[in-house]
């Protein structure tokens, strides 16, 4: 009897982020927190990051990303609004990381009406308004992780740093029926700081501040 065992190993690949920046500066802290320098060397990446400009979002197969991040995107015409709802309903994951508004201080902030057009609002998980200045700072309230798509910042210790970083400036948003809000900020108006929507087999997540300097300390702007 030919005493022969046979096993295969199964080697996953990391899944693919594509993170969409208006600039370097913008891009580089999201993408140490993604694909960590150290850990790129070492060969242990989490995620493959594919870190591009808006101007080249037109060029990539989107089907090819587990998740597609809008990181403080300036502006969306509705073209890409209706190519980015095919890509959710079709399984996709979607973040949407807001900036400072364009009207305070940040010539390259989000433009409110853009982001509010009829093809964005069939996308985002709520309606942009306003960016109130928080006084004295706001944090996230990051107590409930019980949500699946939060569980992963419980193991990554990261809840309680998200919990302590101080927030002086935030989009006022008004959430749709059918969206979600999984945390609020600790302002007395308890506003909403990240909101799920799931369109298709998809889902869009979407923080009301910014990932950079700009949502945390108004005075670095």
């Amino acid at each position: 009897m030919n005493d022969v065992r046979y096993f295969t190993v199964e080697s996953r690949l990391p899944p693919k982020v594509l993170l969409v920046s208006p600039s370097d500066q913008v891009a580089i802290p999201l993408k140490e927190v993604l694909a960590p320098g150290e850990d790129q060397k070492a060969g242990k990446r989490r995620y493959d990051v594919d870190d591009i400009r808006l101007p080249q979002l037109a060029n990539k197969k989107l089907s090819d990303y587990s998740v597609i991040v809008l990181n403080s995107v300036p502006v969306l015409t509705d073209p890409v609004w209706k190519l980015l709802h095919k890509y959710v309903s079709g399984g996709g994951g979607l973040a949407v990381i807001l900036g400072s508004s364009d009207v305070i201080r940040d010539k390259n902030g989000i433009d409110l009406v853009t982001y509010n057009t009829d093809a964005a609002k069939t996308v985002l998980p709520a309606e942009l308004e306003t960016t109130p200045r928080f006084s004295p700072p706001a944090v996230l309230d990051a107590k409930n992780l019980n949500h699946p798509a939060l569980r992963k910042l419980e193991e990554a210790n990261a809840a309680g740093e998200l919990a302590t970083q101080e927030v002086r400036i935030a989009w006022k948003v008004v959430p749709h029926d059918d969206a979600n809000v999984l945390i609020r900020y600790t302002d007395r108006q308890s506003l909403p700081a990240l909101i799920e929507r799931r369109i298709g087999a998809g889902r869009v997540m979407m923080l009301t501040t910014a990932a950079d300097l700009r949502g945390h300390n108004l005075e670095q702007n």
